[in-house]
């Protein structure tokens, strides 16, 4: 099965703060870790429009192997403002489907690399962390942005 494209424009609204752009998502569960010195902010002050492309790849894969798929696409991975964004804007999705970003990892004391996602289980609405290194299955939507040249 090919992948699956949505692009979006969201918002971002730096001047607020990382608990205001957390609690924006309205998520019934967050993991005590999400914060913003674990996930530091892209820029601190300023409000852009962003375009993030949430890409299904239709396919188990590692978070390295999405990176190298996003780069032949011309993308490159979203970070964690960029998912909140998307989240903020209560976009509708699939009951166990999930939104992650690969673009930010937090290095926790025990040595894993952890990243942030969204899901919505049981119509509870989740915003977690997992391992980066994991395989994620079929129905994860990974947030991209456009690749910045070099």
């Amino acid at each position: 099965m090919p992948l699956s494209k949505m692009t979006l424009r969201v918002p971002i609204d730096y001047d607020a703060s990382f608990d205001v752009m957390v609690s924006g998502c309205n998520c019934d569960e967050v993991f005590v870790d999400i914060t913003e010195p674990n996930f530091p902010r892209q820029q601190t002050s300023g409000k852009v429009e962003r375009e993030i492309t949430l890409v299904c790849f239709n396919e188990i894969l590692s978070s390295d192997e999405m990176r190298e798929k996003l780069d032949e696409e011309g993308l490159q991975p979203g970070q964690n403002d960029d998912l909140l964004a998307v989240v903020a804007t209560q976009l509708a999705i699939d009951n166990n489907a999930i939104i992650l970003q690969i673009g930010q990892t937090w290095n926790h004391a025990c040595g894993c690399r952890y990243v942030t996602m969204f899901y919505v289980k049981k119509l509870i609405r989740k915003l977690w962390i997992d391992w980066d290194e994991s395989d994620w299955a079929p129905n994860c939507w990974v947030v991209a942005v456009p690749k910045v040249a070099s």
